[in-house]
């Protein structure tokens, strides 16, 4: 059997993985394509029966005991989601906003050199090519703070743990309702400073945004699922590459 021709439109390095089981790192030339092959086991998906348990299962104990409730609870997950995103689009445009609006002078030769110094990964090459994204990420911070203490917005120890029991909640989907597992998980990621810094700085921008919303005029603008999906996949593309530019000068030794 040739195992090329298993599935459509799969490569070299799927059929090797996947199919035949060798490891990323195994370079063994594969000369043939013929192999002997057998089945021991088949499955089918199929459709599965409404009723109590597919309910139970799928959105959780006693949320949905109707097809009509279970098309509205998927309605209402998909809407959640996309809310998510398009609130995230619409902060980036903030930011892009403030940051022209608010221009920082920097200086440049100084930050260059001190990016060198402090980070024994960087080099002049490294630092020219992510300059614009580090500088762009130090000005931001310096906004961001600037408005937090313009609208008076503090994370306190509680919106922590609220942030972190959401968390929690999540790795369970939600369906969790041991408290003293729910605080004892929560009081161990408190312990934690690189999770509580990240989680105060998301805890931050929630309210900075939240704070922009109500004091700006936002006009919504109807678009078809696939072009705002790609409009998300590029936005997501372009800040993956910017973090990871201004992450590299940002490391210190």
């Amino acid at each position: 059997m040739d195992v090329f021709a298993l599935e459509k439109d799969r490569d070299e390095d799927f059929v090797r993985r996947y199919f035949l089981g060798l490891e990323k790192e195994d370079e063994r030339e594969i000369n043939e394509r013929v192999f002997q092959i057998t089945i021991e086991e088949a499955s089918r998906i199929e459709a599965a029966e409404m009723g109590e348990e597919f309910y139970n299962t799928y959105f959780g104990e006693g949320r949905v005991t109707s097809e009509e409730e279970a098309r509205e609870a998927i309605r209402l997950d998909y809407g959640q989601y996309f809310d998510q995103q398009a609130n995230a689009l619409l902060f980036r445009d903030l930011q892009e906003r403030l940051l022209e609006l608010n221009q920082l002078p920097l200086p440049e030769a100084f930050l260059k050199r001190w990016v060198l110094s402090s980070n024994e990964n960087a080099t002049v090459e490294s630092v020219e090519k992510g300059f614009e994204s580090f500088t762009k990420s130090l000005q931001w911070s310096l906004i961001r703070n600037k408005a937090a203490r313009l609208f008076g917005i503090q994370v306190t120890e509680d919106d922590l743990k609220a942030y972190f029991a959401n968390r929690v909640l999540s790795y369970f989907g939600g369906q969790l309702n041991d408290m003293n597992l729910i605080n004892g998980m929560v009081e161990r990621l408190m312990q934690d400073e690189k999770q509580v810094d990240q989680a105060g700085d998301e805890v931050l921008l929630d309210k900075l945004q939240a704070a922009i919303n109500a004091v700006v005029t936002i006009n919504l603008k109807p678009i078809p699922e696939e072009e705002f999906v790609e409009i998300i996949r590029q936005a997501q593309a372009e800040a993956q590459t910017q973090q990871a530019e201004a992450d590299i000068l940002g490391e210190e030794e």
